[in-house]
Parts: C-alpha cells; structure tokens; sequence
C-alpha cells in the first residue's frame, strides 16, 4: 500500500460547478467601482451646484442695481455678498466695475460688470482629489447697465 492518499478525480469537477459565494466575489468586484461612480456624481452635482450659485448672486445683484440705479458700487458689492450668503456660500466677496460701450450710432452706454469666484477643490478624502490634485476656480458675471 502506498502512504500516499488516492486523489478523488471528481472534486475538480465539482468545485468547477459549485456557484456558492459567487454573488459575494461579484460583489467585491463591483462594490468599488460604485463608489467611486457615487462619489463623482455627488462631486460634480457639487460642482455644477457652487457655479449656479455664483452666477446666481452674480444676476441678481445685477437685477438689484438695476432696480436701485443710485446705488454705489459698494452697495452692490454688499448685495451680491448677501445673494451668496443666502444660497450657502458666506464669506465670498464679489467685485464691481464699471465699464462702457460705445454703439456704431456713437451711443455711449456705461454698464455695471459683477463678477464673483470660488476655488472649489473636491472633497478631501474623495478619490477625485487624489486622482486630479487640482482645483478649479468657478465664476459669476453679470453685465447689466447702469440706468
């Protein structure tokens, strides 16, 4: 008799159509992949939603010195900072200027130009910000003149 022990030849076989514990091996396959998907969509959602905003603050401070014609520009400064502070994003500042355009008429129109921006970065921990490393700086503007 040999010391060696007979190999069942089945058990190959068997082991080839055993189908426990594959959902579990797809599972652990996939599962990283949908967190990452997961977290770019909250990310850009993130993104789109910090530049809506800006370039909302941007329209309506706009509007807003339309409406108020001999307000200053510190005024409208402090509109647009009020704007962005009610949509979340306190503590940003925005910039006014005051330019003219000149028409082929020889019209000479003088407008207000509101310009706002933020330095959006992804999340720390995301994979994204080990992924791209970089920010991205996000603005509003609105031109409206000045009546």
């Amino acid at each position: 008799m040999s010391a060696r022990r007979k190999q069942d030849p089945g058990l190959p076989r068997r082991l080839r159509n055993d189908s426990e514990g594959a959902a579990a091996v797809e599972f652990a396959i996939i599962f990283p992949v949908l967190v990452l998907f997961l977290f770019g969509i909250y990310e850009f959602g993130r993104l789109f939603w910090i530049q809506s905003s800006l370039q909302f603050a941007a329209e309506q401070a706009g509007r807003w010195a339309m409406a108020n014609s001999t307000a200053g520009t510190g005024a409208i400064q402090t509109q647009c900072a009020n704007s962005l502070t009610s949509v979340g994003l306190g503590g940003l500042s925005c910039s006014v200027t005051t330019t003219t355009i000149t028409s082929s008429a020889g019209l000479t129109v003088p407008y207000n130009v509101i310009t706002n921006s933020y330095v959006f970065s992804f999340a720390t921990g995301m994979p994204f910000s080990t992924v791209t490393g970089r920010t991205f700086t996000l603005s509003g503007k609105s031109q409206v003149p000045k009546l």
